[in-house]
């Protein structure tokens, strides 16, 4: 059992460094592997080193972060509604976050106050489809799912209409902020600390989230008090597409709306095990981001 864990990990950890040697030596300036490796050495000219050191690591490793961070939160997303398409996208919180960042724009701020506009708008979106979602028995995955979507689709025409009235001076910014880039991406280590910090909170949590992907009432059965855990599952994944947006600016590629679901491909079980599935979701996530990064424009 711990060698068909261990196996895939290991190849997707390999397929990850891989990746992150590959977005260090190409870009608009192209490197050979014998001048990378007189980089890590400490030699080679000194163009080199700081177009390794100070731009593209930097980026690369920010990239690896972020899409750690998306996978964590769309694999939350899955074990909080038991469907293998949920994600931040598909459940609102991406759009709710777009349009408190552009409202944030729009009124002239920007820093911590554009962060917590964007914070802000996705609880929004997650006290809006879960109020939306509620009905006569509660709350059931697919009600979650369904509602989702009609948020995610009135998010995306709320910030259609926010562009279109926009003033010209602005549009630029709001739109270079939508497309997304690795530019303002001077240090890896907020996002990774987030990251690391996020799955250490999560390990205890581990078998819980495991009995509740199987039901709530099986997870209550079980002595899981679901409702505090679900609504905390559902806050943390809102965080983390907020922190994510907020250190990448936002990135439509497609590989932003596929990472949460790269990893599923090292189970072995039908059943979620979300124990075993978090380190998988983080190197395959993380890869997808890596390929995205290279661009040594300062």
């Amino acid at each position: 059992m711990v060698a068909r864990l261990w196996q895939p990990l290991g190849l997707l950890a390999l397929i990850a460094v891989a990746a992150m040697l590959f977005s260090l030596a190409v870009g608009s300036a192209q490197l050979s592997a014998a001048q990378l490796w007189a980089v890590v050495q400490g030699q080679g000219d000194a163009l080199a080193r700081t177009m390794v050191i100070e731009l593209r690591l930097p980026r690369a490793l920010s990239a690896f972060a972020v899409g750690g961070l998306l996978a964590v939160a769309g694999a939350l997303m899955q074990v909080l509604l038991r469907n293998p398409l949920a994600d931040p996208y598909v459940l609102g919180l991406s759009g709710g976050a777009s349009i408190g960042a552009l409202a944030a724009m729009l009124a002239g701020v920007g820093g911590v106050l554009m962060s917590g506009s964007a914070f802000i708008g996705a609880l929004l979106s997650t006290f809006l489809v879960f109020g939306l979602a509620h009905g006569s028995g509660g709350w059931t995955p697919s009600r979650l799912l369904l509602t989702g979507v009609v948020v995610a689709a009135g998010g995306g025409a709320g910030v259609t209409l926010m562009l279109a009235l926009s003033p010209a001076d602005r549009l630029p910014g709001m739109l270079y902020w939508l497309m997304g880039d690795l530019s303002y991406a001077r240090t890896p280590w907020p996002p990774l600390l987030l990251l690391m910090a996020t799955c250490v909170l999560l390990i205890p949590l581990g078998r819980s989230l495991n009995v509740l992907a199987r039901g709530p009432q099986q997870a209550a059965a079980l002595g899981v008090d679901v409702r505090p855990l679900e609504w905390g599952v559902y806050i943390v994944a809102s965080l983390l597409t907020r922190r994510r947006r907020d250190h990448r600016r936002q990135h439509w590629v497609c590989g932003a709306g596929s990472a949460p679901h790269a990893a599923p491909a090292v189970r072995q079980r039908p059943a979620v095990d979300f124990t075993r599935l978090r380190p998988g979701r983080r190197h395959a996530a993380g890869t997808g981001r890596h390929l995205s990064a290279n661009d040594d424009c300062p």
